[in-house]
């Protein structure tokens, strides 16, 4: 097992670059687990994981269930928290807040996310960013099933302790 020692500045300053691994690798057949030990103790796990649909986590929010797909509590992975949806026309997710940035992309149907009174919609082959904080909720829409995979950071413990939200946890429900 290979480990790297780096200074807390220098990891924030690439966290992203973390997270951004932790996206790349998600793909990958086999599991490797492999420590990064930064100036605070805060250990960095090199988790590699190929998973299947079956006997995920289900997530509600509102009328709607997400699969989670990877995320630090459930898989063991340092930041990243990515579900995937299928839903019916006519569901509708209540509004909620995320830690982060939450980013989604549209396999199939539409979905409307109305973010400060306006709606915007997620359609087959879009991705949708949505800034930190921000309420959005959704409603599925049309004639198909809404599938997409989201991608946010509710459990990273770098963006946690960076925005002084340790003892939050979100996603949060309006």
């Amino acid at each position: 097992m290979k480990t790297k020692k780096m200074s807390r500045r220098k990891f924030l300053e690439n966290g992203a670059k973390c997270c951004t691994v932790g996206i790349a690798t998600a793909g990958l057949i086999g599991s490797h687990s492999s420590t990064i030990h930064a100036a605070d103790e805060l250990q960095i796990k090199k988790v590699i994981l190929n998973r299947k649909m079956e006997g995920l986590k289900k997530e509600q929010f509102g009328g709607m269930v997400r699969l989670v797909l990877f995320s630090p509590t459930e898989t063991g992975n340092n930041f990243l928290k990515m579900a995937y949806v299928n839903l019916p026309p006519g569901s509708k997710g209540a509004a909620h807040i995320h830690l982060g940035e939450e980013a989604v992309y549209t396999i199939q149907g539409k979905c409307i996310l109305r973010i400060d009174g306006k709606d915007h919609l997620l359609e087959d082959g879009s991705a949708f960013i949505i800034p930190p904080d921000v309420e959005h909720p959704a409603e599925v829409i049309g004639e198909k099933n809404w599938i997409a995979v989201a991608a946010y950071c509710d459990e990273c413990p770098v963006l946690k302790k960076a925005r002084k939200k340790e003892n939050v946890n979100y996603p949060i429900n309006r």
